[in-house]
Formats: structure tokens, C-alpha cells, sequence
């Protein structure tokens, strides 16, 4: 088995560890042994699977003080000893990164003992450790045709197959949609960005005619500090909404709607573009690289979202835009429709089949 045996090594957020697990599940599937590496950020989205995992240490650098940031370094330096160490024992045949910080330690002790490494890029925007470690690496996976930072020289070892998301997308894109008299919109914003789109949903709401709340039905995600006062708010302008924090059954509420607003981290992108979803983005800002914007750019381009930036962005502004797909079904569909153009179907298996070109059994 030892022969058999990937390392898949994915940074804490949820947007590297799952393409990670869906890669991992087609490997298994093949016959191969995944082996999950993440940092303690990243363990948590394991749990509901079976792979062998490890925890190594790791910070980010990125830090407001000489001292923590020394801490981070030194963090990193003692999660490369660790990922030296657990390639001597556990002899991966190869070692794929999929973005984050953490995958640093463990991609340059790779380098070190002369493993085939590849990397996966989820965002438009190559990230700044894939950047670094791109040179090293035997095959190179992109979501993005275009994708910022990737220098030609490279294109010799690169596919794209676009980005690994969660099977029950696959499964809703081949249903039909339920649709009543209502126009549903769903909004969004994430762990990190919700709190704009909370407060700009509050203000919207004022905009909107008599006439438009009857056939209106909004579905709004928001932090818990702010149920309250998007229900009051709600209930002043006698609008039809439903509000949680949490909806366990968020991939079916999407598949049901008629428009999205919300971020546009890469996850979102697929998902949406795997049900075939006219979107308004608004990029989180402080996003690494702006790559948030680059991703909805690139929806934009294939006129299947808008992109509102939240910097210069205002509820009126924003309703304006609604608007436009409120008042023009014909470009609501044309837009979902090229939203479902640009879905690749089957991405984790498809990366799996091409790693075992790389790595046979």
C-alpha cells in the first residue's frame, strides 16, 4: 500500500480542505490511499471523513508585529521538520497542494525528498505559496482559463479543470427547478463578509415598491448579532423573508432561486455556475490578492454575474441592479444560462483520472 499512498495537503480554510476531500474520495475510489495534511483551522472540516489525517504546525506570516510574526515563522519552520519527518515515514508517492499557508512546510519538505508534487488553484488568482512553490511542481491544476500570476513558461504543465465542489450541487443541477409566483432572491455573505451584505439588505429594503414585495420572496444568511434587527426591519416594510443565521439546506435553497447576491470566494463561483445562477458578487476586499474580484471578473466576462464593488457600493445602487433581472426574465435566464455554460462537471474525478497518469498504480 505504501506504493499507493498521496499526500493531499490543504490550508485551514474550507475553501482549500474540501477540493482536497473530493479529490481524495476519487483517489480512493482508484484504488490510492489519501492522506489529508492541514493545520488545526483545517482539521475540523475532516470530521465527517474517514481519511488518515495529520495536524502540523502552522501561522500565517502575514502578521501586525515583528514578534508574531516571528512566532508564525517559527511555526512554519517546526511544520516543515514535521513534514519532513512524516514523509520519511509514511512515503507518499506524491504530494498535492491545495492552497493556504500551511501547505508551505509541507510542499518544501517535499522538494527535499524529490516527491512528484502537483499543485490545485481554486481562484482566479494564483495564490502567493502556489506562486512560490509553482516552479517545483510536475503538473499544475487551474479553475480559471485565465488565472493571474501564472507565468507562460508554466503552461507546458497545466490543466484546467475547473473546482472540486460538493456532490449534492452535481445532484441539484440535474433537478428541476420548484418554482412558484414568487421572484427569489437569496443572499449571502460567508463567515467572513457578512456583515456588509446584512447591512446593505437592511437598506435596500426601503427601495422597494408595493406592488414588487407581493411577488417577492428573500432568503437572507446573516451573522446572529444581526437577526433582529434584519426581522424588524423586515417586518417594517412588510416584506416576505426568511432569516438564519445557518440553513443546513443552503444548496437546495440556491438551487430554488431565482437570483444570488453574494461573495464570490471560489466555492460560491462553482457552486453557482454547477446550478446555473444569474449572481450579483460583491468581492470581499481584504480578500489575498483581491482575488474575490478577479473571480467575479471572471463571471462578468461571460456575462453570467454583475459585479458590484463594496467600496463604492449603495442599497440604491445595488436595488437598481435587482432590478434589472427583476423586470427582464430574458436576461435573468441568459445569464443563468451562461453561468451553467461555464460549470465543469465531475472536476474531482477528472483531476483524479490525470493523476493516475502521473502516479500509476
Amino acid at each position: 500500500m505504501a506504493s499507493k499512498k498521496i499526500f493531499l495537503c490543504a490550508g485551514g480554510t474550507a475553501g482549500h480542505v474540501y477540493p482536497a476531500i473530493f479529490v481524495a474520495q476519487e483517489l480512493e475510489k482508484l484504488g490510492y490511499l489519501p492522506i489529508i495534511i492541514t493545520d488545526d483551522r483545517g482539521s475540523k472540516y475532516c470530521y465527517n471523513y474517514s481519511f488518515k489525517k495529520y495536524i502540523i504546525a502552522a501561522k500565517s506570516p502575514q502578521q501586525p508585529t515583528f514578534i508574531k510574526k516571528i512566532t508564525a515563522l517559527t511555526l512554519l519552520f517546526f511544520g516543515f521538520l514535521q513534514s519532513l519527518y512524516l514523509i520519511m515515514i509514511k512515503q507518499p508517492q506524491a504530494i498535492i497542494g491545495f492552497g493556504g499557508y500551511m501547505t508551505m512546510p509541507i510542499l518544501c519538505a517535499g522538494v527535499v525528498w524529490r516527491k512528484k508534487m502537483m499543485l490545485h488553484e481554486q481562484n482566479a488568482v494564483l495564490g502567493k505559496v502556489n506562486r512560490i512553490m509553482a516552479n517545483f511542481m510536475h503538473h499544475i491544476y487551474l479553475s480559471f482559463v485565465k488565472t493571474k500570476f501564472v507565468p507562460d513558461k508554466y503552461h507546458h504543465k497545466i490543466s484546467f479543470y475547473g473546482n472540486p465542489i460538493r456532490p449534492i450541487f452535481r445532484e441539484l443541477s440535474q433537478q428541476l427547478v420548484r418554482k412558484d409566483d414568487n421572484f427569489h432572491i437569496v443572499i449571502f455573505g460567508g463567515s467572513q463578509g457578512a456583515n456588509f451584505l446584512s447591512e446593505i439588505c437592511c437598506d435596500i429594503l426601503k427601495y422597494i415598491d408595493d406592488d414588487i414585495k407581493k411577488n417577492l420572496k428573500l432568503t437572507i444568511q446573516t451573522p446572529k448579532n444581526y437577526i433582529d434587527i434584519l426581522y424588524n426591519t423586515v417586518q417594517k416594510y412588510h416584506i416576505n423573508a426568511i432569516i438564519d443565521d445557518f440553513y443546513h439546506d443552503l444548496p437546495s435553497i440556491l438551487h430554488d432561486a431565482d437570483l444570488v447576491i453574494a461573495r464570490s470566494g471560489a466555492a460560491t463561483i462553482s457552486e453557482l455556475c454547477a446550478l446555473g445562477k444569474a449572481s450579483i458578487l460583491i468581492p470581499l476586499p481584504i480578500a489575498a490578492d483581491n482575488h474575490q474580484w478577479y473571480n467575479a471578473h471572471f463571471l462578468e466576462q461571460n456575462n453570467a454575474a454583475i459585479l458590484c464593488e463594496q467600496k463604492s457600493l449603495t442599497a440604491q445602487y445595488l436595488w437598481e441592479k435587482i432590478l434589472l433581472f427583476y423586470n427582464d426574465k430574458n436576461l435573468l435566464e441568459n445569464y443563468a444560462e451562461s453561468a451553467k455554460n461555464l460549470n465543469n462537471n465531475y472536476v474531482a474525478y477528472h483531476i483524479a483520472q490525470h493523476i493516475t497518469t502521473i502516479i500509476p498504480q
